[in-house]
């Protein structure tokens, strides 16, 4: 019908204006890890550093390894609030722009189930 074409156009046009992008912190930590921008202070609370916007993305996210590494990033999975708890790391999403300035303390290792 009518207006199930011009809702399906509107919907398009929303996707292509980037309403669905987030932007969220972008980092690691770990010098070794060449695919992120590195830097010192990302494994810090209330990081405020670089950035990223990703418009196929719905969270953001940070990864906070047992070793001391962590990286920060957009993520096309994960919901709000969402903790994951690896063997070698604790992962957490959130759906805010640039609201993964945290270090996971949301999320506690004994109330999360292992991956």
């Amino acid at each position: 019908s009518k207006k199930m074409s011009y809702l399906g156009n509107v919907i398009l046009c929303l996707h292509l204006t980037g309403i669905w992008a987030i932007t969220c912190y972008y980092c690691s930590n770990n010098p070794e890890w060449d695919w992120l921008p590195y830097d010192a202070s990302c494994g810090f609370p209330d990081y405020g550093g670089n950035t990223l916007t990703c418009e196929d993305c719905v969270t953001c996210r940070t990864d906070v390894y047992n070793e001391g590494s962590l990286y920060r990033n957009a993520s096309s999975i994960g919901s709000d609030g969402e903790c994951a708890n690896y063997d070698n790391a604790l992962q957490c999403f959130c759906k805010q722009e640039l609201c993964n300035s945290h270090l996971c303390e949301g999320c506690s290792e004994d109330d999360i189930p292992r991956i």
